[in-house]
């Protein structure tokens, strides 16, 4: 597959492909270059970014990660895939009460989103402190 998608590395829908793909597999580092490939080529990408920024996290560098959330949000605050990775990683970085309103947001648009919901739920929980 990666010797097929390669023979096409400068188009930036393949690439993402790549890329999410590479995510999927659990190919971090891969998936890692081929987004900043796209931020690289296109610094306004909010995908690329929150992508990048997922992948940052997964990787262990947690600050960086939530520059690049907050970079994709300032590109497209209007994506509740941004949303929910910038309130994901926020909630990460131990500031659920910032958590709470973006992972809401993300929520409003995708109230079937399991996982999302359970963020929100425990983001909700941390800044109520209900012990």
């Amino acid at each position: 597959m990666a010797s097929a998608l390669s023979k096409f590395p400068r188009r930036r829908a393949l690439v993402r492909t790549q890329g999410y793909l590479y995510w999927r597999l659990g190919r971090i580092l891969q998936a890692q270059e081929r987004f900043a490939r796209i931020v690289q080529r296109r610094a306004g990408d909010a995908d690329a970014l929150q992508m990048l920024a997922q992948c940052s996290y997964r990787l262990g560098h947690a600050d960086e990660a939530l520059r690049l959330a907050r970079q994709a949000m300032k590109a497209a605050p209007e994506l509740p895939v941004v949303r929910a990775t910038y309130g994901e990683l926020l909630l990460a970085a131990g500031q659920a009460q910032a958590a709470v309103p973006e992972l809401k947001s993300a929520a409003d648009a995708r109230p079937r989103d399991a996982p999302l919901l359970a963020l929100l739920a425990r983001a909700c929980f941390e800044v109520h402190d209900l012990d």
